[in-house]
């Protein structure tokens, strides 16, 4: 991905190997590109150049540019997809249960007792690593009462993703 100074409809980027012979060539009509097959453990340099529709240069070309894939690994953010939160009783217990966020440290439990749909409006009740979380559960009330969760799973990169949406849960 790269900042883009005016604009342009398109961009041509070169890249390979060897700094002075960018062999390989890709269009793009946005201001990011993901290469596959490349091999981690080598170096690989990217110009990129302004184009129009057709592919002519209105531009400067960028200077090139080294990336290390190997380096980036620590980079690696949260895959939150398709992961829904549910409820679970085990005997007097009740969780909130969801699967493993590929790459998450953590999760940030939230909890409201009016209803919302704004995690920021939330306060943080929890923290683990386990991907359940025990929530109180009055089985003795005089009458039904809910309160909303959120959790939030913490990314290497320090990015938090919210898992699924606020739920409304009866305590």
């Amino acid at each position: 991905m790269w900042q883009v100074i005016g604009s342009a409809p398109s961009f041509i980027i070169k890249y390979g190997t060897n700094k002075d012979a960018l062999t390989q060539e890709l269009t793009v009509k946005t201001n990011e590109i993901e290469i596959k097959n490349i091999i981690p453990t080598n170096v690989y340099y990217f110009q990129i150049i302004p184009a129009d529709d057709q592919g002519n240069v209105i531009g400067t070309p960028s200077e090139i540019k080294e990336i290390n894939p190997s380096s980036l690994q620590a980079q690696v953010t949260c895959i939150v997809e398709g992961i829904q939160l549910r409820n679970e009783q085990i005997d007097d217990a009740y969780y909130f249960v969801w699967d493993r966020v590929e790459n998450a440290e953590k999760y940030f439990i939230y909890r409201s007792d009016t209803p919302t749909t704004i995690l920021s409006e939330m306060r943080k009740v929890g923290e683990t690593t386990s991907t359940r979380f025990e929530y109180p559960f009055n089985k003795d009330a005089l009458q039904e009462e809910y309160a909303y969760y959120a959790v939030v799973a913490v990314c290497p990169d320090g990015k938090e993703i919210q898992i699924d949406q606020i739920k409304e849960v009866e305590v």
